[in-house]
């Protein structure tokens, strides 16, 4: 399929699937500062017309079925009802498209600010966009990218066990839990907690040994030593190869930890750390009633409103 540039539309134009024709249709009406509304949608047909009814503006998609390609039958117009002012932001612009803006930009920075995804669709669309579609945007692209939170843990075993063979001394050990699918135990899976350590801390056992009186050389192998860690770093490291050169994994399949995910949708609200400053002074201030300026109730429970009538004053 030929490619076309942003905000281009006529009769005749096609597209693999439904979705790359509304896409380009929803670029269109970026492009052009005006919205449409969904008519009539099907598996073989989409309808659309302008929001508003004195507008002229028509278009009609279909499925070609014998080409197994979407075309563009019908396109009456244009659109009378065009803004030339650009709007904070367009109902069209959806945070899978900014996704696929900003794809190149994560991928070179996952850790990309929002304020920056912002200031780089006001220049590119010049549509302000709010912040929550600036972070679910983001939130799109890595996953486009990286792959989601379940690919993610998935691969981790295959990883390790990569490494494992080509990394020498590299040792790796899971620490799971059951995993239940629907109350039954699923024994093909298992919940990743963390990656199990062993050891315990040195500072644990400098700061026990300090309180014992006792020696901590006669605790701790030499191997934690400056001269045997320098030693670590006289051969050359194993390369991981490229994930195509790993061994299949045949192990369970890991499961994330719902414990560790978070229930409420958006960006994690941030936590303000309170001080002194933050400290309300008490006061002997007694508020009074609204009503009748007198202390000891409230305009809800005022003794001199007549209940049934009007608590306004006459």
């Amino acid at each position: 399929m030929v490619v076309y540039p942003p905000g281009t539309l006529f009769v005749g134009q096609r597209f693999q699937t439904k979705e790359q024709m509304q896409d380009a249709i929803n670029r269109f009406h970026i492009v052009n500062h005006c919205t449409y509304k969904v008519k009539n949608s099907s598996s073989s047909r989409l309808v659309m017309e302008c929001v508003h009814h004195d507008c002229a503006w028509r278009c009609r998609g279909i499925l070609r079925t014998r080409e197994q390609h979407w075309e563009i039958m019908i396109l009456e117009g244009p659109h009378t009802c065009v803004s030339p002012l650009i709007s904070q932001d367009h109902n069209k612009l959806g945070s899978q498209m900014i996704a696929q803006s900003i794809g190149e930009i994560i991928e070179v920075d996952p850790s990309t600010s929002i304020s920056t995804i912002i200031a780089h669709i006001k220049s590119t669309m010049g549509y302000t966009i709010s912040y929550k579609k600036g972070w679910l945007a983001k939130q799109h692209a890595i996953e486009n990218i990286f792959g989601n939170w379940e690919e993610s843990y998935n691969k981790l075993p295959g990883m390790l066990q990569a490494m494992q063979m080509y990394v020498p001394g590299f040792i790796w050990k899971l620490n799971t839990q059951p995993a239940y699918e629907g109350g039954l135990l699923d024994e093909g899976s298992l919940i990743f907690k963390r990656l199990f350590k062993v050891h315990i801390p040195c500072s644990h056992v400098l700061a026990s040994c300090l309180h014992a009186h006792h020696d901590y050389e006669s605790y701790i192998s030499l191997i934690y030593t400056l001269q045997q860690v320098a030693k670590v770093y006289e051969g050359q490291f194993g390369e991981l190869r490229h994930e195509d050169y790993w061994p299949t994994y045949t192990g369970p399949t890991l499961w994330p930890n719902p414990e560790l995910k978070r229930t409420s949708k958006g960006p994690p609200k941030s936590t303000r750390i309170r001080t002194e400053m933050n400290i309300k002074e008490q006061h002997s201030h007694v508020k009074n009633c609204s009503y009748c300026h007198t202390p000891g109730h409230t305009r809800k429970t005022c003794p001199n409103i007549s209940h049934g009538c009007s608590s306004r004053h006459h």
